[in-house]
């Protein structure tokens, strides 16, 4: 019995990026010290969280379902008579889960084929009201290099892609089309109005499974 798909590949960053917490207040030394990590980290080793890329693959569902007129109901939109009539109708609740049903898109933390180089970019603010710097307010931000690859493993539960990752119903032509977006390209991260953060996913291998052939 087929239980759903597993699609893998290998993420690779086409310029820097960072996954982690705001820029801290910045004081007169801060051109020595980092005011902001680089990203997540697992013993010390950058790496990209599912949840990261999940919720970009949610928010890519929901901008191509309104494209084609359907309709997206965000969760905390539910009220009790929703919650009562069982599976959603909505692609994007089915696939990424709501109030009365699970998620059946389930991404892993994307861990680093190698270990990442990482660089310290020196940054400046700006003063929004005179359009220039702002006095005493370097800072620094720790960059994942470009070039590096990430392990990427979704498993989608109840949806069927072939060796393709084409989809025989709505669910899986949208995922489709989502995976064609990252094969293209796509960003995530901080600053990506800068240029940062531009992925693809390369290497694509999409395999149905059972129950018991499950194995991240």
């Amino acid at each position: 019995m087929i239980e759903g798909t597993k699609v893998q590949g290998v993420l690779v960053n086409d310029t820097p990026f960072r996954i982690g917490g705001g820029k801290t207040s910045v004081s007169k030394n801060a051109f020595q010290q980092t005011t902001d990590s680089a990203m997540m980290t697992r013993k010390g080793v950058p790496f990209i969280p599912g949840s990261t890329l999940k919720g970009f693959m949610r928010g890519l569902v929901e901008s191509i379902v309104k494209t084609k007129g359907g309709e997206v109901v965000y969760p905390y939109e539910e009220d009790e008579k929703d919650e009562k009539k069982g599976k959603p109708n909505d692609i994007v609740s089915q696939l990424f889960g709501s109030k009365s049903n699970a998620s059946a898109v389930e991404v892993m933390d994307a861990m680093p084929l190698e270990t990442p180089t990482v660089h310290t970019r020196t940054m400046v603010s700006i003063d929004r009201v005179f359009n220039g710097q702002y006095p005493s307010n370097l800072y620094s931000l720790d960059l994942v290099d470009k070039g590096n690859k990430f392990k990427f493993t979704a498993l989608l539960w109840g949806v069927k892609l072939n060796e393709e990752c084409k989809g025989n119903d709505e669910r899986g032509e949208v995922i489709s089309q989502v995976i064609e977006t990252m094969k293209s390209g796509f960003q995530i991260g901080g600053r990506k109005s800068t240029g940062l953060g531009l992925m693809r996913l390369t290497e694509v291998k999409c395999t149905q499974f059972g129950l018991s052939d499950v194995e991240v």
